[in-house]
């Protein structure tokens, strides 16, 4: 530095040097300069004295002090480029060291992955490295964790957001709530696939990270990132066989149990023998998802299955998303309403929209269950057909709605159907009254006129008269047990697609 203006050109971890010249009448004027440079991030100036300085002032000792800038007093025979040459010197030989470690860390790493350790082993490696806990959390949200982050989250309640936590792989430094601390994590995105990206995150529980325990974990990511891929790779071959499988066995085309078994372990879908199956559909009330959503949920949801939880397989048919529903024979009914709500739980988390699931009933034998499948498939159509409302439909439990469906259409349907409903239809339209949805409303709530009017949000009154219209219209009456169920029907049929 010989000229005054030098601030601007300065950077941050530089050593500056000057020879005092530009402040040889003005000594005083260099503690303007001080807090200049520590806000430039310097490392350390240096003022060779004794040519045109004869000391440093005392108030420039007294401001570097209180900046925390390093100020090194020069003797006057020093050569500035004879200190450039030793700084760079131990720059060069520092920068080599860490070179060479971070080779020897990157070959360590590597290995432990290579020699059929696997994700985990370089999980619990790189764990090892930077003396700090480790998760990788791939782009399904399933985390990845090393082994000292699997015991200390058996202890951690609420458990970790994994999806916002992911989301945050790519900010760097920031802090989550480990074991009742805060804990501030270092987190980088890892490309997985097509994409898609997964997170790495280290919990600087034990120590703060190094330069180069950064370095190390933005090297090594794409390691995590190889082996991700590579796991998608495999699971995509397997998924082909499972789906394929299932199918099979939903369809019928496995005929006998022995067949069944090895083609359900060369899946890695092994069957427990003591166990009842069902086959169920999703069915969307709206516009069902496309083919890839369907994909990627059910990926999602196979990546996230263990062996000891699955209670569920999936797979997709005909662009419907197919279920085969695993329980225990001699389930009580709280077991299996329970099991039913964790399957829609899981269904419901993983998809959007709304839908109902369509069940076939349980056999208890895996050669039956295409009899189930069957069966669901009639359900989709008898909830759709009767605009059933509900999550879960058995389809023993459908009930009348099974001896409806098959009623043909005839003139015996159009006969019975002019005599109970188009008379009430016609005054309807004509009176622009509502005495068919009154009966809709009327006959769920069992005949109760009270919560039929508090169920349509009318006076009791207004409900009496339209009932005393329906029979006037129709010539029944409501309180015999014939009529009543003549009518019921007739309300059906009006609710179904016929």
């Amino acid at each position: 530095m010989e000229v005054p203006d030098v601030i601007q050109w300065v950077r941050p971890g530089e050593f500056l040097m000057t020879t005092g010249y530009p402040f040889r009448d003005d000594p005083e004027a260099l503690a303007e300069l001080i807090p200049q440079l520590a806000e430039k991030g310097v490392s350390a100036f240096g003022i060779k004295t004794k040519r045109y300085l004869a000391e440093v002032p005392a108030r420039v000792l007294k401001l570097a002090d209180e900046y925390g800038l390093p100020l090194i007093e020069l003797p006057p025979p020093t050569v500035f480029s004879d200190v450039v040459r030793e700084v760079m010197e131990r720059v060069l030989i520092r920068e080599s060291d860490q070179i060479a470690e971070l080779q020897d860390r990157f070959y360590r790493i590597s290995q432990s992955m290579l020699s059929d350790g696997g994700l985990y082993a370089f999980l619990d490696e790189l764990e090892r490295t930077v003396n700090n806990p480790i998760v990788l959390i791939d782009s399904s949200d399933r985390p990845h964790s090393s082994h000292t982050l699997q015991v200390m989250l058996e202890h951690v309640d609420p458990p970790i957001n994994w999806v916002q936590l992911r989301q945050q792989g790519k900010l760097g430094l920031s802090f989550c709530t480990l074991t009742d601390r805060q804990v501030r994590i270092y987190g980088i995105e890892v490309s997985e696939r097509n994409r898609q990206y997964a997170a790495l995150f280290v919990f600087e529980v034990n120590r703060e990270l190094t330069a180069l325990d950064t370095l190390t974990i933005d090297r090594v990511g794409m390691l995590a990132g190889f082996e991700l891929a590579n796991r998608n790779a495999r699971r995509n071959v397997e998924a082909k066989y499972i789906d394929q499988f299932l199918h099979d066995w939903l369809v019928g085309r496995i005929v006998t149990r022995s067949d069944l078994q090895l083609r359900a372990e060369a899946c890695g879908c092994p069957l427990d023998i003591g166990t009842a199956y069902h086959a169920a559909i999703l069915d969307w009330k709206g516009n069902t998802p496309d083919i890839g959503l369907l994909r990627a949920g059910l990926t999602k949801i196979r990546s996230r299955a263990t062996s000891n939880n699955v209670s569920m397989l999936l797979t997709i048919i005909d662009d419907q998303l197919a279920c085969i529903c695993s329980t225990p024979q001699g389930s009580t009914l709280d077991q299996e309403d329970k099991r039913r709500s964790d399957i829609v739980r899981t269904l419901q988390a993983t998809f959007t929209g709304s839908f109902s699931i369509c069940a076939g009933p349980t056999v208890n034998s895996s050669e039956q269950l295409q009899e189930s499948w069957v069966k669901a498939r009639r359900t989709v159509i008898i909830s759709r057909g009767f605009a059933l409302q509900g999550e879960w439909f058995d389809y023993a439990k459908l009930g009348v709605y099974t001896l409806l469906d098959l009623i043909p259409d005839g003139p015996e349907l159009l006969e019975f159907m002019k005599r109970y409903l188009h008379p009430l239809r016609e005054y309807d339209f004509k009176h622009e009254t509502l005495l068919i949805d009154t009966l809709k409303v009327y006959f769920q709530c069992n005949g109760n006129m009270r919560r039929t009017a508090e169920a349509l949000f009318t006076h009791y009154n207004t409900v009496v008269y339209r009932l005393d219209r329906v029979r006037s219209i129709l010539g029944i009456d409501l309180e015999d047990a014939d009529d009543r169920l003549q009518l019921q029907i007739a309300i059906k049929l009006h609710g179904s697609s016929k």
